[in-house]
């Protein structure tokens, strides 16, 4: 059996590793789901923030937000980066987790560090 190239098996690695990411956030193990997802969005080269895709599921500015939830940052903290109010931000923050059918913070960062992979 021919050994897979370099390239393929590095995305196969980030790919197990964000589905152990999103695994670790279902169980409610935040933060070594968070870890792993700092860990997966800084080795797929992606760090900084979402691709653009059209039909993405979240507008710009969700994408923003959910990036900087994703870094571990509170709504204090994401709404001073993007001056904007903590209000907006929870706003914004409680529409990504229904959109996403997710229930936690910890899920969206699970979520953008599988983003970075795929």
């Amino acid at each position: 059996m021919p050994r897979p190239e370099p390239r393929e098996r590095r995305r196969a690695e980030l790919t197990a590793a964000a589905q152990l990411a999103m695994a670790q956030a279902h169980a409610g193990r935040e933060h070594e789901a968070l870890r792993t997802c700092r860990e997966v969005r800084e080795l797929s080269g992606r760090p900084g923030e979402l691709r653009e895709r059209p039909g993405a599921p979240l507008t710009r500015r969700k994408q923003e937000v959910a990036t900087l939830i994703a870094d571990g940052l509170s709504s204090k903290e994401v709404a001073e980066r993007l001056t904007i109010s903590p209000r907006t931000v929870d706003g914004l923050v409680e529409r990504i987790l229904r959109k996403l059918d997710f229930s936690s913070r910890t899920q969206v960062a699970s979520w953008v560090a599988a983003s970075a992979v795929s």
